[in-house]
């Protein structure tokens, strides 16, 4: 069983304005705990009992965080900390953590909510271990602001770009299943040098599909994500 969940807290939250001057994103106060907290308790309902956060910007408040989450007292969930040395995207935060990563763990976004039943999603994965990623997809009555994806049977065939009038469809629900192995040769073979940035969604996802090595879920649970001041107003009460 699937044990380590690993959530990405490296955003700036630049939408957010001054909110996230000092504080980062995935620690903004959501009825009245860190949202982080509420991923943490999550993942520790559903049986993850270690989680690995991946910092950069304001990494010390959220090295803050790991020694006084109260979800993580209240699951029993054991909290490690991976800080990127320079800003490198998504895919370079998680390649900077390689020596700290399961065989297969659960990555997700720290500024998201999508109410998907993570055994579910992980056992879809097993089932098909010829994917490096299996993504959580959400239908949506308009894409415009997240950008589409199209699904045949449970392989992601193609992405479509944020753009107006793009209308329904699926999207990118921020929670993925990930065998390290084939994930990491992905990524080496998109950027062998390290340093060089490197994004899971729009580098290493669409190399993927083109390998057919994607698949995906759709999911029909609650989603919302807390990067813009009208959904972190609405987090407040949904």
């Amino acid at each position: 069983m699937i044990r380590q969940a690993v959530i990405l807290c490296g955003g700036q939250g630049t939408r957010l304005g001054a909110r996230t001057a000092s504080t980062p994103k995935p620690l903004l106060p959501v009825a009245g705990a860190p949202f982080l907290d509420v991923l943490v308790e999550e993942v520790g309902r559903c049986g993850f009992n270690r989680v690995l956060l991946l910092a950069g910007h304001l990494s010390q408040e959220i090295e803050a965080f790991v020694r006084s989450s109260a979800a993580a007292k209240r699951r029993s969930v054991e909290i490690d900390l991976s800080v990127e040395p320079l800003r490198a995207g998504t895919g370079g935060a998680v390649r900077f953590a390689e020596a700290k990563l399961d065989d297969v763990f659960l990555l997700m976004n720290g500024d998201s909510w999508f109410d998907v039943n993570l055994r579910r999603l992980t056992a879809f994965a097993q089932a098909r271990g010829e994917s490096a990623m299996v993504l959580a997809l959400r239908a949506m009555p308009d894409v415009s602001r997240y950008g589409a994806v199209t699904l045949a049977g449970d392989k992601i065939t193609g992405f479509r770009e944020k753009a107006q009038g793009l209308g329904a469809g699926l999207v990118n629900g921020g929670v993925y299943v990930c065998r390290k192995a084939a994930l990491f040769e992905a990524m080496e073979a998109l950027a062998p040098n390290r340093e060089m940035a490197l994004s899971l969604e729009t580098d290493v996802m669409p190399a993927l599909s083109a390998r057919g090595a994607l698949g995906g879920l759709a999911c029909d649970g609650y989603f919302l994500d807390i990067g813009l001041p009208e959904s972190y107003a609405a987090a407040q009460t949904e």
